[in-house]
């Protein structure tokens, strides 16, 4: 497979993969080779793009893609909801490149929802090196996010990434508006 790879940082990235498999034979599976062989390079540096702005909820370890923060104001599902949107275009990752990384087979096609936060409980997230704990402001605050498919948590390990800064500190700021947050480095 790794053959007929031409571009030199897609060859990088098999190198990567032939070393892992020579410390310890079948750590990567035969359907993620499959689908890195097909990737392109432009599939491969959005899915690059996508890993700098993953982090990860409680106490799951599977990366995540926060997509928005909902505050339900009241009990009832028809009353009204205050939510803020996390608007990836600005970090050249617009909506069509997680089509194209859910078409692959990367990320999961379903947007995923928390069940609402307990305010008297914390909430571990973490992006990249930062682990917060979270303290809901209010009650029903929760968060949407799409998830890495197990062929992408595979590729995210093995391609690795890091924190986008412009990213962190809007993510912080958000965060602001539904938490009380406390942080510490991993």
């Amino acid at each position: 497979m790794a053959e007929q790879i031409h571009n030199p940082s897609m060859q990088k990235l098999w190198a990567r993969i032939l070393k892992q498999e020579l410390i310890q034979a079948g750590s990567v599976s035969l359907r993620t080779l499959q689908i890195l062989q097909t990737m392109t390079h432009r599939e491969a540096m959005v899915f690059q793009k996508t890993l700098a702005l993953i982090c990860c909820i409680g106490n799951d370890k599977n990366k995540k893609l926060l997509t928005s923060i909902k505050q339900r104001k009241g009990s009832f599902s028809l009353q009204r909801t205050h939510q803020s949107h996390i608007d990836y275009s600005q970090y050249q990752l617009p909506y069509s490149s997680i089509l194209i990384l859910t078409e692959l087979g990367l990320i999961l096609s379903t947007e995923l929802e928390t069940n609402a936060i307990n305010p008297t409980e914390k909430l571990k997230f973490s992006y990249h090196q930062l682990v917060y704990d979270l303290y809901p402001i209010r009650k029903g605050c929760s968060l949407t996010y799409y998830r890495l498919s197990p062929i992408g948590q595979e590729l995210a390990h093995l391609i690795g990434s890091h924190p986008n800064d412009t990213y962190q500190e809007e993510l912080y700021e958000v965060l602001l508006k539904y938490f009380t947050i406390s942080s510490k480095e991993k």
